[in-house]
């Protein structure tokens, strides 16, 4: 035999030996509630972490990077109370994610609910078909606590997606601030009490194709399906796209509302894409956008639910507009804009 076929041999030997070794350390490891924080402390890259269903409590995982992200696949489980500082590559696949009880404020003794989820400064963060539940009465219930908590909550992260999640019983659904890189798509917010989507100093995102549903106002709230908004300590709010998302009951459609404080500007919004979506809102503020530059606000339809006190409109004076249509309501005509050029 030829030494060189034997050298290729010995390599090939050698390849295959480190593929079966890399497919066997892929197998995925299987987690309890109470083994669950161990093996979260010591899950190396590309690691795959399945849930066994009960209910785990209090999961923390901080100051971790993991170049292939960590996976959580949570079917059947509920965790009460998950938290992630300082992570980079995490993707959790299913799961019922609750609200932890709340504490009682010192100053005041005021109960204080905080977030089914919270993520400080992380990267590459994926959460696929999750659920996000507070301690609310269902949908269509008329009586019982309500309104309490936040589902996805990000404070600093680039790269966030959350995708075809389910949050009910919330005070807000998803909450980012300071996230540059976002998709979220999919989700659907029922029988919360304030906002369903709500970003904060955020660039270079799709909101897309996401539902807001039975809105139950509790105390003072003016509820919007999707809210966006900037601050002057940072960059204005930029690169978004929000595209076919829908909503209908007590709240407003798509609020971008701009504030001077003071006389200091919060910065308005800039590349700005609004388009193809649907509200059927009871407030005014069917889309709202002010102060935008390079933006453009295009065939969407705004209606008004039966017996709102307002009709429904389209606010969005620096913007581009066409194709958009407003139906009558509230005592008041409707309103169509020129057809989008091709």
């Amino acid at each position: 035999m030829p030494e060189w076929f034997s050298r290729v041999a010995a390599c090939l030997a050698t390849l295959l030996l480190a593929a079966c070794g890399a497919v066997a350390d892929a197998a995925p490891r299987r987690a309890t509630p109470t083994t669950l924080q161990a093996m979260l402390a010591r899950a190396g890259d590309g690691e795959v972490i399945v849930l066994a269903p009960g209910v785990y409590k209090d999961v923390v995982l901080s100051n971790r990077t993991f170049r292939t992200p960590l996976t959580l696949e949570a079917q059947g489980a509920t965790l009460e109370g998950f938290r992630a500082k300082n992570v980079t590559g995490l993707t959790i696949k299913g799961g019922n994610f609750v609200v932890p009880a709340p504490v009682r404020k010192a100053s005041t003794g005021q109960l204080v609910y905080g977030g089914a989820t919270r993520f400080d400064n992380v990267g590459r963060l994926r959460i696929t078909g999750s659920s996000f539940t507070g301690p609310g009465a269902p949908p269509g219930a008329t009586t019982g606590p309500y309104g309490e908590g936040y589902g996805v909550f990000v404070v600093t992260g680039s790269d966030v997606t959350v995708i075809d999640g389910r949050f009910q019983g919330l005070k807000n659904g998803i909450v980012l601030s300071r996230v540059e890189g976002f998709n979220l798509t999919g989700n659907r917010f029922a029988g919360n009490r304030s906002d369903g989507i709500n970003v904060g100093e955020g660039r270079k995102g799709v909101i897309e194709a996401n539902e807001c549903l039975q809105t139950r106002i509790r105390d003072k709230e003016h509820p919007d399906c999707i809210q966006l908004w900037s601050r002057p300590t940072s960059p204005p709010v930029s690169d978004v796209v929000i595209r076919r998302n829908r909503a209908e009951g007590e709240m407003q459609g798509i609020g971008m509302f701009n504030h001077v404080r003071n006389g200091v500007n919060d910065g308005g919004f800039d590349r700005i894409t609004i388009e193809e979506n649907d509200m059927r809102v009871a407030y005014p503020h069917g889309i709202a956008i002010v102060d935008a530059r390079d933006s453009i606000v295009r065939n969407n339809r705004v209606s008004t639910v039966p017996g709102a006190k307002w009709r429904a409109s389209i606010s969005a004076k620096t913007a581009t507009r066409c194709g958009n249509e407003v139906a009558s309501g509230a005592g008041r005509g409707a309103e169509k804009d020129r057809a989008c050029e091709d």
